[in-house]
């Protein structure tokens, strides 16, 4: 089966319509029902990756976020996975390793040293990706102030480049 890639900016209404369907389908914890009404969580991802059975069906897809994360001394351009999802009816045959695979091609094309998701370790592992306990994500306090909250992350180095031994902070909405 063929990987297919598009920029967010240019789906269609149509492929709009099986994303959301798939999300929906992939997805079902309190929150996710987010999906039954747009394609992605918090913001819109710069680029999809997405895969289509024989018969023409959505089977499986990932969300790329280009990203800086930062630490004391420098800038880092990451790539953000989300919405990794398989269908229920397909899973088990190597989908997700496949697509991130392309993405992480994509993103070593590019420069891009890391891809960073938030996900299990069980599944990712096998492709390529370490824990980490130094990210950070910003968030508002009630009082509205920003804080810094560490958040349990997955690195896959790109790179000949090593993940950031001291704090590493993700500004805005993580992905």
């Amino acid at each position: 089966m063929k990987i297919q890639s598009i920029k967010d900016t240019e789906v269609d209404e149509k492929l709009d319509l099986e994303l959301r369907h798939l999300l929906s389908t992939c997805f079902i914890k309190a929150g996710d029902e987010i999906f039954k009404i747009r394609r992605f969580y918090k913001e819109p991802p710069a680029h999809r990756w997405y895969i289509r059975a024989e018969d023409g069906r959505l089977i499986a897809h990932t969300a790329l976020h280009e990203k800086m994360v930062e630490t004391a001394q420098q800038k880092i351009p990451i790539g953000g996975i989300a919405e990794v999802c398989v269908h229920p009816e397909f899973r088990g045959h190597g989908f997700v390793r496949s697509l991130l695979k392309a993405v992480h091609n994509w993103l070593s094309m590019n420069h891009v040293p890391f891809a960073v998701l938030f996900g299990n370790p069980k599944v990712y592992t096998s492709s390529g990706y370490f824990s980490v306990s130094n990210l950070h994500l910003q968030k508002k306090s009630e009082d509205g102030d920003l804080l810094w909250e560490p958040k349990l992350a997955m690195v896959c180095r790109l790179s000949d480049k090593n993940w950031p031994e001291e704090v590493v902070y993700l500004q805005g909405p993580d992905f």
